[in-house]
């Protein structure tokens, strides 16, 4: 396996496992939203435990479904990323995670998220 892919693996990997660590008993349903404030609150902790984000204590229960989705759907990037991108010039898992939790998810992945109910419906 290239280096590349081996980067692009292991961070699907713990972002995986971040979405099943955060995971709730009751999801949220597929395609809805949080509350601006959630969203917001859910961007704050990303940017305060991002870089650190598999030694940072477990979110608030109210966060946790939503930075889930985020990372589950961030992991489905990272899958796509392994056969055809280099990584990143920072090689840091951390600063990674981070803009996938909450540059990505604003830019694309939130709107993933409600194609993905869309096409389910």
């Amino acid at each position: 396996m290239s280096e590349s892919k081996a980067f692009w693996m292991e961070l699907r990997v713990r972002l995986t496992t971040l979405a099943a660590h955060w995971a709730m008993p009751k999801p949220v349903a597929i395609g809805a939203l949080p509350t601006p404030e959630i969203e917001t609150a859910c961007d704050e902790w990303c940017r305060q435990h991002g870089k650190t984000v598999e030694g940072a204590p477990m979110p608030p229960d109210n966060l946790r479904p939503w930075l889930s989705i985020r990372a589950a759907l961030a992991a489905a990037v990272a899958q796509s990323n392994a056969d055809v991108r280099e990584p990143p010039e920072t090689h840091s898992y951390g600063e990674l995670i981070e803009w996938l939790l909450v540059e990505r998810w604003h830019d694309s992945l939130k709107q993933q998220w409600i194609l993905l109910a869309a096409r389910r419906n």
